[in-house]
């Protein structure tokens, strides 16, 4: 995760605020989503351009021994692998 820090005009984070607590979720949640969704539409203009980015990432030189090794044969073994790497950035 990396933190960062913009400025907002009131009204937009009022706006956001508010719909974010009427969806019973964080503020953090709501930008991450829309930034994503956002990201998403303006890369591929698909709306599963994540999922793309996902299969045709590569992985670090630390996970592509094991993958070699045939550690993630499985599948489930990469997805947890990827999302620590992922969670660690």
């Amino acid at each position: 995760m990396k933190k960062t820090t913009i400025d907002l005009p009131e009204l937009l984070y009022r706006r956001a605020k508010i719909l974010a607590v009427q969806e019973g979720r964080s503020f953090r949640s709501l930008v991450i989503d829309a930034l994503e969704s956002e990201l998403a539409r303006s890369t591929s203009g698909g709306p599963h351009a994540d999922e793309a980015y996902w299969a045709n990432r590569t992985f670090l030189p630390e996970f592509e021994r094991f993958r070699r090794e045939g550690a993630y044969a499985s599948g489930a073994a990469s997805t947890d692998a990827l999302s620590g790497d992922r969670d660690q950035r």
